[in-house]
């Protein structure tokens, strides 16, 4: 398996604290100070089994523009995330979900049919077909939480 887009465990914890700006700005919206934060990320021999708490990587994510450490621990299992909100159901909701993901589907056939005319899909056309299938499932992932939250809107109505 390629190594995760943010390097090492320890490359993304550094990551993550410089997505919150740095050790100062992590010590403001967590439990723990900067030394502390300090050595989560320094890969030295002392501190290099060091590790962030779970409570600690959530509520650094939580004020992140990403999830570095998140997305290192899913890839290292073999997990894809992407990001979807998740909106009260609706009909017209849940419509254009259908519609969203029609295109997407249709889009993303097209290339791939496209793509194998030559028999072959080269590094480009690889790169293209996985944003495709990213877009798709994101819209697939969308809808399914739409349904979801359609659900559960559904149930709290019952008596």
């Amino acid at each position: 398996m390629r190594e995760s887009p943010y390097g090492t465990l320890k490359e993304s914890q550094a990551a993550l604290l410089t997505a919150v700006g740095g050790v100062d700005g992590a010590a403001a919206n967590c439990r723990v100070g900067r030394s502390t934060l300090a050595k989560y990320a320094d890969d030295s021999p002392e501190n290099r089994d060091r590790h962030m708490p779970v409570d600690i990587v959530a509520a650094l994510e939580a004020v992140a523009s990403d999830a570095p450490v998140t997305w290192t621990l899913a890839h290292n299992k073999g997990f894809v995330l992407l990001p979807v909100k998740i909106d009260a159901g609706s009909e017209d909701l849940l419509t254009q979900d259908f519609a969203r993901v029609a295109d997407r589907t249709s889009v993303l056939f097209r290339d791939y049919a496209n793509f194998l005319t030559d028999g072959v899909i080269d590094l480009h056309e690889a790169r293209v077909l996985l944003k495709d299938i990213d877009t798709f499932l994101h819209a697939l992932l969308t809808m399914r939480s739409n349904v979801s939250a359609n659900i559960s809107e559904m149930e709290d109505k019952l008596p």
